[in-house]
């Protein structure tokens, strides 16, 4: 039923890197080139070029997210690996495929979709939860952004999602299969289980040296200890670089003027209107009706104000605001087009201005709040300034000791300690280094680019430093490999005793293995009656269905619901290893019960959003496939 998902399923994930909406929307894809520089470009869309620069920045953009996002449990060395990269690329490949077919199709988004968007971004709420104009204006500034930038490229992203959300949301399959699925998922099955434990079989098992020698040599790789290396290492961490004492006040009052537009308030308006929209190609005669009933609509809520919420509810042909009663929330001039935004900010709070024309139709506006701009003083944000110089000084220092501490291990490669006494740092050690590090594991050593690097046969066979590498943002390390220890397998009589006891732990598991199944061929084929003893030895009944398992493995589960419906009371089993062996009684089985129907609807919508992504990724999938596409090597 999910075969175009799983056959989509690469395409998928470009899809869900894609519609991130913060990472692209905060740094659309031209923001992404303004940050990057340079140009070595690795992919050519339509004429629209991708260069290096610009996959790494969304990359690492992308990395911090998800690290938001998911806090400690999101391991990042997923994430730094070239497969990662490659996907980043695709991700911007596919978006700037998708916007020149927006482009094609002409598709347009209207200002208050803008707003709206703009608006429900967390990253410009002010502490009391709602847009502040001040947090906005200082997250663009902190990320080289103006207003008319930024609010350019959520339109981008708007316009994208536009044709794709309609695919996604206008798709529906069948019912009698979503009515299958539910079926299938909520039946229930009333069961008892037991479980042979392994443990009560080991007493008893003795092994020859020949069995052992002979489980030795089945299982050799068990016993072979992988490669691995010690190594000699630095880390530049921006975090502990010493403060350089404080700004002066002349210091801080001229950082102050030059960012003076992060410490002022942009006057801005709150208004609420009925749009009636008059059609692309539109003929004077449609034009003038258009005017008509907005001039009509004008004179009621000039008549009785109170009824400008239930006008524009009725009749504006807006979407996004339509619903709130024409409420458009707080904007500032940038975010309307010229001629709506030069009638509302001519307006004071309580007035409906005339009749304004633009080039989406004509507006009955109502403006409810006026705001004045205005700037911070001085001395209300000194602290705020004092943090911020500090830290800009901070990266600053970072990004010349970096620089200086490449070149340092890069020229003298024999050695980290000429960058240790350089930059006052101490030569830190790591033994039995694996390639591969155990997950979970963080630091320098579990970074993939640092053992890439330090695995590589040069480093491995002449000991020297390797490429100083940024494992985070803010955090540079160089490595160099002081031992290399070869896989090797060890020795049977080095590990005699743990041979003995992972044989122990399998003949025991063999034993339970045999003994279970052997017990369901017996309970099947006997009188119930005559069972009773064995019966009396299952847990209790537990109702369980294939959405609620309960306590039972997806194994057990799937065993459980294979016996036929029509031949209970009936046995199964399954092998759970070294776990055991768990017997299961199915005592009967039993449609979907009356708490369950409210789900039937949640089976509909989550069959209907899979049909719905399915038909989007084919749809990505057929506009990368018109697209003139040029791709050129990432590594």
């Amino acid at each position: 039923m999910f075969d175009s998902v799983r056959k989509h399923q690469r395409l998928m994930l470009g899809l869900l890197l894609l519609l991130i909406f913060p990472a692209f929307v905060l740094f659309g894809l031209s923001g992404y080139d303004k940050m990057a520089g340079g140009r070595d470009d690795v992919a050519v869309v339509e004429g629209t070029r991708i260069s290096r620069g610009m996959v790494e920045e969304a990359h690492r953009r992308q990395v911090e997210q998800m690290r938001g996002m998911l806090g400690d449990q999101v391991d990042v060395r997923l994430f730094d690996t070239p497969e990662a990269r490659a996907r980043t690329l695709e991700s911007l490949i596919t978006q700037q495929a998708l916007l020149a077919d927006a482009n094609k199709r002409h598709v347009t988004v209207l200002p208050p979709e803008i707003q709206k968007a703009v608006m429900a971004i967390q990253a410009f709420h002010g502490p009391d939860g709602k847009f502040s104009f001040e947090q906005y204006q200082l997250v663009l500034a902190q990320n080289q952004r103006t207003p008319q930038m930024f609010e350019a490229e959520v339109a981008q992203e708007l316009r994208l999602q536009a044709v794709g959300g309609a695919l996604q949301e206008s798709a529906f399959g069948p019912r009698s299969v979503a009515d299958r699925l539910f079926t299938a998922q909520e039946s229930r099955r009333t069961l008892r289980t037991r479980t042979i434990d392994p443990k009560s079989l080991e007493s008893g098992l003795s092994a020859t040296d020949e069995q052992l020698r002979a489980y030795y040599d089945r299982n050799s790789d068990r016993y072979r200890l992988p490669e691995s290396i010690d190594v000699d290492y630095l880390v530049l961490d921006r975090s502990k670089l010493a403060p350089q004492g404080k700004p002066s006040e002349d210091e801080l009052r001229a950082y102050y003027e030059q960012n003076r537009s992060r410490y002022s308030t942009a006057e801005s308006r709150r208004a609420s209107h009925i749009l009636i929209t008059v059609p692309s190609g539109a003929d004077s005669a449609a034009k003038a009706a258009a005017r008509k009933k907005a001039e009509d609509l004008l004179a009621q809520v000039k008549a009785d104000p109170g009824r400008f919420a239930e006008l524009a509810k009725a009749n504006s042909q807006d979407p996004g605001s339509a619903e709130q009663g024409g409420d458009l929330g707080v904007f500032d001039r940038d975010m309307m087009v010229k001629p709506f935004a030069d009638a509302a900010f001519a307006a004071k709070a309580g007035e409906i201005t005339p009749l304004v024309e633009s080039e989406f139709g004509f507006h009955v506006i109502r403006v409810t709040e006026a705001k004045t701009g205005g700037t911070t003083p001085f001395d209300e944000v000194r602290d705020r300034l004092t943090t911020t110089w500090n830290e800009q000084q901070g990266a600053k220092r970072y990004s010349e000791q970096a620089e200086q501490f490449r070149n340092t291990v890069y020229e003298q490669p024999e050695s980290l300690d000429a960058a240790a006494k350089r930059f006052g740092l101490e030569v830190q050690k790591a033994s039995n280094v694996l390639r591969s590090p155990a997950p979970g594991s963080t630091g320098p050593m579990a970074n993939a680019r640092v053992l890439g690097q330090l695995f590589a046969e040069d480093s491995l066979r002449n000991n020297r430093n390797i490429e100083a590498t940024e494992i985070s943002p803010g955090m540079l390390v160089s490595a160099r490999v002081t031992k290399h220890h070869a896989s090797r397998l060890q020795p049977f009589d080095e590990v005699k005793e743990a041979v003995r006891a992972q044989w122990t732990l399998d003949e025991a598991a063999r034993l339970a293995r045999e003994q279970g199944e052997a017990l369901v061929k017996t309970l099947n084929s006997r009188d119930s009656n005559a069972n009773a003893t064995e019966v009396a030895r299952f847990d209790a009944e537990t109702t369980v269905t294939r959405s609620t398992p309960g306590n039972l493995s997806s194994q057990a589960a799937s065993a459980a619901f294979a016996l036929p419906a029509d031949k209970l009371p009936a046995y199964t089993g399954v092998d759970l290893g070294r776990a055991g062996y768990q017997l299961i009684r199915v005592e009967k089985a039993e449609a979907p019960s009356a708490d369950a129907q409210p789900k039937r609807e949640r089976y509909i919508t989550q069959y209907d959003q899979t049909v719905g992504q399915s038909a989007t990724a084919i749809w990505i999938q057929d506009v990368l496939a018109r697209m003139n596409i040029e791709r050129k090597r990432l590594n």
